[in-house]
């Protein structure tokens, strides 16, 4: 199966759908709805960076999906396609136990 993400005039994408393998868009005989852009999207990200979700942008001058911007400290990163903290994430114990504090410009811990 093959997935697209329908994008819409800034690049944003509305949806995402799975067609038989055998999709080619802006080809005549494809199911794929007309007046949208589809860009193929890969669950197991071998296309574009990331697998494309409701929201995301299509960054047209890397060929990546990107998330939206999570805080506006925060800068992008065109090698990986993702968002970089200004401070890096701490390394002790598990990172997910910490959560970006953007008006203290930190990491804090969650107990």
């Amino acid at each position: 199966m093959a997935h697209y993400a329908k994008l819409d005039e800034n690049n944003v994408v509305q949806e995402v759908i799975v067609f038989g393998d055998d999709i080619e868009p802006g080809v005549p005989e494809s199911p794929l709805p007309e007046g949208w852009r589809w860009m193929q999207t890969s669950y197991n990200n071998n296309i574009r960076k990331r697998f494309a979700a409701k929201g995301m942008l299509y960054n047209q001058s890397i060929d990546a999906f990107i998330t939206p911007q999570p805080f506006s400290s925060w800068t992008f990163n065109s090698e990986t396609a993702s968002w970089d903290s200004p401070i890096a994430r701490p390394t002790d114990g598990d990172a997910s136990d910490y959560t970006w504090n953007e008006s203290t410009q930190s990491w804090d811990l969650i107990e």
